[in-house]
């Protein structure tokens, strides 16, 4: 980020920048559906560090790339590969989109995602503060999960510890939204309580 800033001074463009085609092929060609679950977490690595870096002219593509599976009511998860690589890919796209949101710079190709960023994040807070909270199996098993399987749960404890610090800090950066008062309002209807409620 050092060498960017010194670059960008200068007004010369970013090596990354002058291959923005090759590298947005290449995240797209490894985000496809049958991708590897291993692949795919780092091709969603590569989308956050580029757009974090400003190393790309148009972001909406990538982003829109990193939050498409957020547009479902439900998680989905891949039917060609084990539901728990699924969940700790889910929710590893979930810590990247609140890491570009945690940021300082201001990125406007979030903003048409904020509404269900906010519902997904409260999901994955949600199963985490069960999974997290040492219930033992039996009161586990009386939770109805969004982001995970209870036959799951212990596989995927490690991925919700890890991220629960980014989710956090994606809440207060949503908070700070302009844009989040009428998406949390929406959500809130939706659920059947008031928006101001618990």
């Amino acid at each position: 980020r050092d060498a960017q800033a010194g670059e960008d001074a200068e007004g010369v463009p970013l090596l990354l920048v002058q291959f923005e085609a090759q590298i947005s092929a290449s995240i797209r060609h490894n985000m496809r559906a049958e991708t590897n679950p291993a692949t795919l977490r780092v091709a969603l690595e590569l989308v956050r560090d580029v757009v974090i870096a400003r190393a790309c002219t148009s972001p909406q593509r990538l982003i829109a790339l990193l939050m498409q599976p957020f547009s479902g009511s439900t998680f989905e998860p891949d039917p060609l590969f084990c539901e728990s690589a699924s969940t700790q890919t889910f929710v590893f796209r979930l810590r990247c989109a609140c890491e570009i949101l945690d940021t300082e710079m201001e990125e406007p190709s979030m903003a048409p995602h904020l509404k269900e960023l906010a519902r997904w994040t409260e999901h994955a807070l949600r199963d985490g503060a069960v999974l997290l909270a040492g219930l033992p199996l039996q009161s586990v098993k009386t939770y109805q999960p969004t982001c995970f399987s209870l036959s799951d749960y212990k596989a995927v404890q490690p991925c919700f510890r890890e991220a629960l610090a980014t989710f956090l800090r994606g809440t207060c950066a949503l908070c700070l939204s302009a844009a989040v008062p009428a998406a949390v309002e929406g959500h809130s209807a939706r659920r059947g309580a008031p928006a101001g409620g618990a």
